[in-house]
């Protein structure tokens, strides 16, 4: 029955036939490449929320100037349009500051945990984050990739 094949669980016998690639170098390196230009697309949709910044003062600046029946009102919502123009392009630059130090940081194989977090972070905005986010999860979570990472520390 056997016909010269060798069988499966036989003693000495490998589950694979081949050994696939170690690619790690590789991934990690394209990873991190990928993770700089999603920073600089969060950093440009940060600059987007300058919009909002230069609107709110501009309408808080005419509203104080004109002193008219509802100026009171268009200046507490310039204010409130600058606040959050503020607030969501700082926001913006964090994520791309934090994005930045990620793939430094699997370029110098170091900050394993920033990366896997940033990574985590980067799940929320669908479809580019999400993938950058899932990939390099993956990628992270590879005992080989631990290694590599652990080694880097030990010879730093």
């Amino acid at each position: 029955m056997n016909q010269g094949y060798p069988q499966y669980g036989a003693p000495g016998m490998q589950p694979y036939p081949y050994a696939p690639p170690n690619n790690d170098e590789q991934h990690l390196n394209v990873l991190s490449i990928c993770t700089f230009v999603y920073a600089g697309l969060v950093a440009l949709v940060g600059l987007f929320f300058s919009i909002y910044l230069v609107l709110g003062v501009f309408i808080a600046g005419a509203a104080a100037t004109s002193g008219g029946a509802g100026a009171a009102e268009a200046e507490v919502m310039g204010g409130v349009f600058a606040v959050i123009g503020l607030l969501l392009m700082a926001f913006a630059f964090a994520k791309a500051a934090l994005l930045v130090m990620s793939g430094l940081g699997m370029r110098r194989r170091k900050r394993a945990t920033l990366s896997f977090v940033t990574a985590c972070l980067c799940c929320l905005n669908i479809p580019l984050g999400l993938t950058l986010g899932i990939f390099t999860i993956l990628v992270l979570n590879r005992p080989s990739v631990k290694a590599l990472y652990a080694q880097a520390a030990l010879s730093a």
